[in-house]
């Protein structure tokens, strides 16, 4: 929330000085200032965007990144970037994704610093390639044109918004990790997706307890995607 506040704050007042005065006693606000300010100055440099990725040490630093690149880069910068935005974006937890996008909602609801994002002839002319993700983030502070050339490409793809979302295994920093496999099962993939039923029955009370067991999985799959969908509402 603070960083988010701080981006709201107009381009007119000076960071730099706020900043010298916050860093005695607020050394968390100093940071924050510090880091929208460089943020502002390096607009269009695409170089110094791809070292803060890099510099990235946790989740919250590369979810503020990606808030950050898609309020305050330039739409060339976005594009050169597109590779590595693709890869962060379809990373996030579903939790994370809408997260940043209401929060470039709220963003591009404040006219004294919101910037509406122009893509589109990025976009018309196949200039870079963005995930279904990425576009779905960028929608939330695109212009009218961009708008319209992201929707022409998520309306063919909207499977991917489902099938690159991390919703069952996720760590407690929303990142995705593949679960743990039992070394004593022979069906690796079966185990993967639903190991409780992995392996063929053999007698009826087997194929019972088998059956049961599909039943139990496909309940808990399936709520797993009604949970999705709440994400994505």
């Amino acid at each position: 929330m603070l960083r988010q506040a701080i981006a709201a704050v107009p381009k007119k007042v000076s960071f730099p000085t706020i900043a010298l005065l916050a860093q005695p006693k607020h050394q968390v606000l100093h940071a924050a200032l510090i880091t929208e300010s460089e943020a502002r100055a390096h607009r269009r440099d695409p170089e110094w965007w791809k070292q803060q990725l890099t510099d990235a040490t946790d989740g919250f630093m590369i979810r503020h990144w990606v808030f950050s690149l898609l309020t305050a880069a330039f739409a060339p910068v976005i594009v050169a970037l597109a590779a590595d935005l693709n890869r962060t974006v379809d990373e996030l937890a579903p939790k994370h994704n809408l997260a940043i996008r209401n929060a470039i909602s709220a963003f591009q609801r404040n006219p004294s610093v919101s910037r509406e994002l122009a893509l589109h002839d990025a976009l018309r002319l196949n200039q870079a390639t963005f995930s279904s993700r990425t576009l779905w983030l960028a929608r939330a502070g695109a212009t009218e044109a961009t708008v319209e050339q992201i929707d022409k490409r998520i309306a063919g793809r909207f499977g991917e918004l489902l099938t690159t979302v991390p919703v069952i295994y996720a760590n407690s920093h929303g990142f995705p990790e593949k679960p743990k496999q039992s070394s004593s099962t022979p069906s690796a993939g079966i185990e993967r997706h639903c190991p409780r039923v992995a392996g063929r029955a053999r007698s009826s009370s087997e194929r019972s307890v088998h059956n049961s067991q599909r039943r139990s999985c496909k309940t808990r799959v399936c709520g797993q995607a009604t949970s999705f969908k709440r994400y994505w509402a």
